[in-house]
Formats: structure tokens, sequence, C-alpha cells
């Protein structure tokens, strides 16, 4: 067996923070507040620099205790943040440019900034100009570490958008309809917000701090639970007002939950989500309460956490929902049966079966794999009751088995409806209702 003697986490230069121990994540090491290459300093035009071209960034020091972190230099007096209140304080984004690829990033405060552009200087073979004099360097943290808790998957899905984007997109897109819905499910299992237009990110659609199924249900034992098991879960009716969510239920008083406040200042908790083992953040004691009561369990048996989804955007074909409710002996279905982000119009049943590029509006998406249906479909959204004859399951079955014998191993006899797909066009691009749909 090997042994690995030293652990290294680099933050803004080249000098590492040296550690005996620390835990793997899907972002990389971290120990704690201390988390490796989460930072990164930008210029006035928002353009990411390193020492290739300000070598006095790998003078700079860095060590941390607690949340506080302090950057060093032997000209400069230290500079103390306190990642814990930056965290909190973090209100907006702003997009910086990373090796040619827009991102988003948060602020880390003025007085980061000033230390920073007083320490790094511009390299001799440019001048300054009257930009940087004036505006300087700033400082900033990943968006990916600073979201409302949504820090697993997002390095690997960048990582996988990344290596999608060198594959050539089509140039020949022919047209089958008009985006007529887009919906936004906060939190996993529970019901939907409904948008006229939302942003297109890697982790999902977005629209300000309104995110797609970044929350979820734990219990006890910190095993993320559905509607599944938990049919009043279709019930919980969120809406959201700037960064205030709010959830509603019949038998329930109302749950606001100040997004911008929910920040974990503790180290994340492990849940097991389809078999595997995630770091997820608590989202505190009152959605704790809220939901343990709501599922008729005690306050501490259930909470709230985070994380986004694995393929993030979700599509059902309005024409394909028709054709099943024409085989239907009993209740019809509609699209909330089904839980989509987009719903479109205008294509003939089926039709979504042979897309393997979507484009709607100026967004394009790639058909990662049909979704399978389970359970869940049979569980009326409005009542919360499932059906007694397993309906619209055992009639999708007859007809819309998956035909790859691959596939057909690892779904099993779960019938297919609706597509899974992931973005593959520029992030941050908006999607609207009444945008045409296009199809290659």
């Amino acid at each position: 067996m090997s042994k690995v003697n030293n652990v290294r986490f680099l933050q803004l230069g080249r000098n590492p923070v040296h550690k005996n121990k620390a835990e793997c994540t899907f972002l990389g090491l971290r120990d704690g507040w201390l988390r490796d290459r989460e930072m990164l300093i930008v210029d006035d035009k928002y353009n990411f620099i390193t020492a290739r071209a300000f070598p006095k960034m790998l003078l700079i020091q860095s060590k941390i205790e607690k949340s506080i972190l302090t950057l060093s230099n032997d000209d400069m007096e230290p500079l103390n943040v306190d990642l814990a209140e930056a965290s909190i304080a973090l209100k907006e984004t702003f997009k910086a440019t990373v090796w040619g690829v827009k991102v988003q990033v948060y602020d880390c405060g003025w007085e980061a900034s000033e230390w920073l552009s007083s320490e790094i200087t511009e390299p001799e073979s440019k001048p300054p100009t009257e930009d940087f004099a004036q505006n300087g360097l700033r400082s900033y943290l990943s968006a990916a570490v600073a979201t409302t808790g949504v820090l697993a998957g997002a390095y690997c899905v960048y990582h996988l958008y990344n290596e999608a984007r060198k594959r050539k997109l089509p140039t020949t897109w022919r047209e089958v309809g008009t985006l007529k819905d887009i919906y936004i499910y906060p939190i996993k299992s529970c019901g939907p917000v409904q948008k006229d237009r939302a942003e297109c990110t890697l982790l999902g659609l977005k629209d300000g701090w309104l995110r797609d199924r970044t929350l979820m249900v734990v219990d006890n034992n910190y095993n993320f639970v559905t509607a599944r098991a938990y049919p009043e879960l279709l019930l919980v009716r969120p809406t959201i007002r700037n960064s205030v969510l709010s959830l509603q239920h019949n038998d329930m008083e109302i749950l606001n939950m100040d997004l911008s406040e929910i920040v974990s200042l503790q180290t994340a908790k492990t849940a097991t989500v389809w078999g595997v083992q995630v770091p997820v953040y608590d989202c505190g004691w009152e959605p704790s309460e809220w939901f343990s009561r709501l599922l008729h369990k005690s306050a501490a048996d259930f909470r709230l956490g985070a994380l986004p989804d694995e393929v993030p955007f979700n599509l059902i074909n309005e024409a394909s929902i028709d054709d099943l409710n024409s085989k239907l002996q009993g209740k019809k279905v509609c699209y909330k049966n089904f839980r989509p982000n987009f719903l479109i119009t205008g294509a003939r049943p089926y039709e979504e079966d042979d897309w393997k590029y979507v484009k709607i509006g100026e967004n394009i998406f790639e058909v990662i794999k049909p979704c399978t249906r389970c359970i869940m479909t049979t569980i009326d959204p409005e009542t919360g009751v499932r059906d007694s004859n397993a309906e619209p399951l055992e009639t999708l079955k007859k007809y819309r088995q998956l035909e790859n014998p691959d596939a057909r191993r690892s779904a099993g006899d779960s019938p297919r409806m609706g597509l899974q797909m992931s973005l593959r066009s520029g992030i941050n691009g908006i999607v609207s209702i009444d945008d045409r749909v296009y199809v290659a």
C-alpha cells in the first residue's frame, strides 16, 4: 500500500497550505473552510489572471484558521478574510472569463480587492492602463462554492460540458413546435414554480435565487427521500420572491426560507442518493422541523439539504401525453405526472424518440438519454393519492419499453416518456415561453 506523505492546498498563488489529512470531494481537496483552488483573481475587465503574467502572485502566503483566511507577503500587512461572512454577504454574481469561458463568480469584497491591487502590479511588457490604475484587481470566490449549497458535482458538470463543447454541433435544424411552459422545481419531489422565462446554466434552470432541483429532503440517516415513499411531498407548493423561498401545504403553516442566508457554517454531511454517497449541506433546523411534521414523524427525522441533478434538463412532448391519455381507461394524466422543465407543443407524438439535439430559442441541448419512468407517475399530483391500478405506468409499459438491449438491462421494465438533456451552447442563455423549438 502506498502512503501519501504530504497534502497541499493551493489558494491564490502557488504557495500551498500543508495538511496532514484532507477530505476528498467532487470539487477537490477540502479541510473545513479550506478548499483547493476555489479562489481566483480577475482584472478590471473580469478576466482571470495568473502568475504567468503577474509573478508576484507566487509570493502570496496563505493560511487558514476556522473560517479566517489570512493572506500575507513580506512587503504587506496581512489581510484577513472571514469566508463565513464573505459567503453570507454574497448577493450578486458577475461573469468572469476563465480560459475563454464565461463563468459566474462572486465578489469577496473591496478590502481584498484593494490589498491585491497594492500587491500585484502590471507585467513589465504591458504598461498600466487608466482602468487598471483606477479599478485595480478584484478577488472573487467561485460560484460553484458560494451558491446555496449547490456544491456536489459542479466541477464534474463543468468538465463534461467543456468536453462536450468540443464536439461539433448541428448546423441544420428542423422546426417542430414551440415552448409552451417552463417549470422549475426548487425541491426534489415537491411542486414546481411556473415561469415565463428562465436562465440556462450548467446545473439546470435558474431565475435569480430560484434553482431547479438543488434542494432535497433526507431522513435522519441522511438517505435521500422522494415522493415515491412520501407522496405528501408532491403537495408542497413553492413560491419565491427575491431570495425568500416560501413553502405551502394545506395542512401546514407557511415556511419562509431566505436562500441568501442559507450558507453552511459547518462541514458537509454525507448523504446517500441512489446508492451513491455525496456531500450535502444542511439548510437548518426550521425546514427540518417543518418537513418532519409534514411527513408525520418527529421533529428530528427529516432535514433539507442541497445537491444538483445528474442531467439537469427534462423535456416532455404534449402530443405524447395526449396520445397516452387516449389509451388510458380511467383518469387522465397531465404534464405534472412527469415533472418536466420544458413542455413543448406542436410536435408529433413520440417523435422526440429520434431527436439527438434540441434547440430552444438560441439554446442548444444534447439529448443524453430517454427519461425512464417510475412509480411516481402513478401519484396524483393534486391529491397525493397513488392510482390503485398503477396508471399510467402499466399502460406505458405495454408500448414504451426501451429497445436498446443494454439500456433495457439497466432500466428494467421502466418505460420511456420524455427526454433528459444537458446544455451544449453557451451558459446563461435565456429560454422564454413561445420560443420556437428546433431539433436535429
